[in-house]
C-alpha cells in the first residue's frame, strides 16, 4: 500500500471515529434531546425521536388477569383474559436536528424537542386515545351485552395507555381524562359479567365437547337469554377405512355472534382420529382433534 493510501485509510479512521463520538446533552428545563443511529440518515432521525418518547413513556408490557363473573355475579370459573400493551405512538412535532453525521456505515442523528411541544405531543396522544375510548363507552353505557364483554380487551388497552400518559402531564391538564378512565372502570365490571353465550346441541358429540371448552371464559346455556352471544357450528365427518384402521377426519365451520346476531369471528376448523377399534372412536378422536385446534385458533376464546 502506497504512502497516499495509508494516509487516506488514517484520515478516514480519524474522520469515522469522530462521527461516531457525539455528546448527548442532558435535559434541561426547555428541551429534550434524543440520539439515533442506523444506516439511513431518515432511520436515525426516527431512532432519534423513538429515544425521546421512550423517556416519556417506557413500553408497556402489562399483562392483567381479570377474574370474569356470570350474569348472578358468582365467580365464573375464574376465567382470565390478558392485555399485552406495547407503548402508546406519540407523533412528535417542530423537531429541531442539531448535528447528522456520516461515519462510512451508520447516520447518527442528534435532535431536540421543547418541553411545551412534547406536552401537547402527549396531548394529542391522549385525545386520540379518548375518543376511542369514549365511542366504546357511548355503544356500552346504556345496555350492556355480551358485545360489551367481546370488546373488552381492545378498550382496556386504551385505558391501560391513557393511564400511563396521564402520569406523565401536569395534573391540571387531565381532570377529564380521569373522569373518562372512572366511568370505563364502573363500566368494565359490568362489562365482565355479560358473558352468556348460547350453543345448540345439535350434534350431541361436538356440541358437548364445544360446551366444556366456552364454559372455561362464558356462562354456556341452551336456550336463548337476553344479551346473549351465540355459537353455531357445521361439522362434516368423512370416514373410511385404511390399512386395517378406522379414520375419520372432522371439519368444522365456527361461528360466533353478539346479542345482535352480528358475526364476531368464523373459524374453519378440522382434525383426524384412527383407531384399530371401530369407527366412532375414531370419529370421536376426530372430534377431540379438532376441538385442540379450536382452543388454540379462536380469537374470543
Amino acid at each position: 500500500m502506497t504512502v497516499k493510501a495509508c494516509l487516506a485509510v488514517f484520515l478516514l479512521s480519524i474522520y469515522s471515529l469522530n462521527a461516531e463520538i457525539i455528546t448527548v446533552p442532558p435535559d434541561d428545563a426547555e428541551f429534550t434531546y434524543g440520539l439515533g443511529v442506523a444506516n439511513k440518515v431518515e432511520a436515525s432521525l426516527n431512532e432519534a425521536k423513538a429515544a425521546i418518547t421512550t423517556k416519556l413513556i417506557s413500553t408497556v408490557s402489562s399483562e392483567s388477569t381479570t377474574k370474569g363473573f356470570s350474569s348472578s355475579g358468582r365467580s365464573n370459573s375464574s376465567f382470565s383474559y390478558i392485555n399485552k400493551v406495547k407503548s402508546v405512538e406519540i407523533a412528535l412535532t417542530n423537531v429541531e436536528v442539531l448535528s447528522q453525521n456520516f461515519n462510512g456505515q451508520n447516520w447518527s442523528t442528534l435532535i431536540r424537542v421543547s418541553k411545551l411541544d412534547l406536552q401537547n405531543a402527549v396531548l394529542n396522544s391522549l385525545s386520540h386515545l379518548s375518543s376511542e375510548l369514549n365511542q366504546f363507552l357511548d355503544n356500552h353505557q346504556s345496555n350492556q351485552g355480551i358485545s360489551c364483554f367481546f370488546e373488552i380487551g381492545q378498550a382496556d388497552d386504551k385505558h391501560i395507555l391513557m393511564s400511563q400518559l396521564l402520569t406523565i402531564l401536569p395534573k391540571d391538564a387531565v381532570t377529564e381524562y380521569k373522569e373518562e378512565l372512572t366511568k370505563f372502570l364502573q363500566l368494565k365490571s359490568r362489562c365482565l359479567t355479560q358473558n352468556t353465550l348460547v350453543i345448540n346441541n345439535d350434534n350431541a358429540l361436538l356440541g358437548k365437547s364445544l360446551k366444556s371448552l366456552f364454559r372455561k371464559k362464558y356462562k354456556v346455556v341452551n336456550s336463548d337469554t337476553e344479551n346473549a352471544g351465540s355459537l353455531e357450528y357445521q361439522v362434516k365427518y368423512k370416514e373410511f377405512e385404511f390399512s386395517g384402521q378406522f379414520v375419520a377426519n372432522a371439519t368444522a365451520i365456527i361461528k360466533i355472534f353478539d346479542e345482535k346476531s352480528r358475526l364476531i369471528e368464523e373459524q374453519t376448523v378440522s382434525g383426524k382420529g384412527s383407531s384399530f377399534t371401530n369407527a366412532e372412536e375414531a370419529k370421536v378422536k376426530a372430534t377431540q382433534a379438532l376441538i385442540e385446534k379450536t382452543s388454540s385458533k379462536m380469537e374470543y376464546l
